[in-house]
């Protein structure tokens, strides 16, 4: 018998952080928080919360590489 839990259409499919989602938008506010003199830490930890929980905070870093045209993953 074959055990349903080992097909590859079962596998939890781990989101790529190029994936966006309804709340991925130039226009949604993530922080309350303003970048203003003495506040920086205080916003940059506001930002990156948010930037983490989305998977996001790659691209920030430079962890995450630019796509290649001919990636699978380029909608372009």
């Amino acid at each position: 018998m074959e055990n349903q839990d080992m097909k590859p259409e079962n596998a939890k499919k781990i989101p790529s952080p190029f994936d966006l989602n309804s709340n991925d938008n130039p226009g949604s506010i993530i922080t309350q928080v303003q970048s203003k003199g003495d506040k920086y830490e205080e916003w940059a930890r506001a930002i990156r919360t948010p930037l983490r929980a989305r998977r996001k905070c790659g691209f920030i870093e430079g962890k995450i590489a630019k796509l290649d045209d001919d990636s699978p993953e380029s909608e372009e």
